[in-house]
């Protein structure tokens, strides 16, 4: 979300005369600044769950593991049929996550890193390449700093838009070879992952909704499994254990590629 959108939302007056510009343009700062302090809030919560969560770069496969490589990946070349700006936030999310998969099964990344730099020209991406690549830097502050590089570029939207990719991504990994990853990720990563911070995403971007047509647009592709997350109760049966996690990816799929797949489909932009 861009601060100047939030700044030019019309602002309801319940005087009988008409405000001034000046009231307007009061009103306007204020609710901008409201509104991004509380996602400054809420967006600190969630790169603190990222610095417990997930970390491909950490794996580390044997070599039997090694020998079977992923047949699952995003090809390199659908980039090129890529046309619009959310499309290719998307894809570029998806490669920067699939770029550690292929090094940690030793697979080319060449053709994949050149991918990104192109698409990277495309959407104007605020993150330098080097953060993205640089194991010492942790993913929590990789995370931060592209937070930081988007508000200071206006574009918050952005931001929102390609960590729901980042995360769609995940659980596609996730489903698609259960088993594996889950052998190599310890259960406190996977439950901060899983619970924390899928529920300061949803908090973020339902607070965001109202203001932002793109962010409204990531609302409505959420579904009804990711959303129990927010849910005591079904957050307890479902995600208390490493088992019961795992057993809840196994459920679910078909329907996490499906959602992960749509990130790059023509017919959802």
């Amino acid at each position: 979300m861009t601060v100047l959108a939030l700044l030019t939302i019309s602002c309801k007056n319940t005087k009988t005369t008409e405000p001034t510009p000046e009231e307007i343009e009061a009103q306007k700062v204020a609710l901008a600044d409201s509104v991004l302090a509380k996602i400054d809030e809420i967006a600190d919560f969630f790169i603190e769950a990222t610095s417990n969560g997930i970390s491909f770069c950490s794996i580390e496969l044997t070599e039997n593991e090694k020998a079977i490589k992923p047949d699952y990946l995003l090809d390199p070349a659908i980039a090129n049929q890529l046309v619009t700006k959310t499309q290719k936030v998307n894809a570029f999310a998806i490669y920067a996550i699939e770029s550690v998969i292929r090094d940690i099964y030793n697979m080319p990344v060449d053709d994949v890193k050149e991918v990104m730099s192109k698409l990277a020209a495309d959407i104007n991406h605020p993150i330098n390449f080097e953060t993205i690549y640089d194991n010492g830097i942790s993913p929590s502050e990789k995370v931060r700093q592209l937070y930081k590089n988007c508000k200071e570029s206006g574009d918050l939207a952005y931001f929102w838009q390609f960590e729901n990719a980042i995360m769609r991504e995940v659980d596609y990994l996730l489903a698609k070879d259960t088993d594996l990853y889950f052998s190599h990720i310890p259960e406190d990563a996977m439950n901060s992952y899983a619970i924390k911070g899928w529920t300061y995403f949803f908090d973020a971007i339902k607070t965001l909704a109202p203001y932002d047509e793109e962010i409204a647009m990531v609302l409505n592709t959420v579904d009804p499994w990711a959303v129990s997350v927010d849910n005591e109760e079904i957050t307890a049966k479902y995600y208390s254990t490493l088992e019961q996690t795992k057993e809840s990816y196994r459920n679910n799929v078909f329907n996490v590629i499906e959602k992960r797949n749509a990130l790059v489909s023509p017919e959802n932009h």
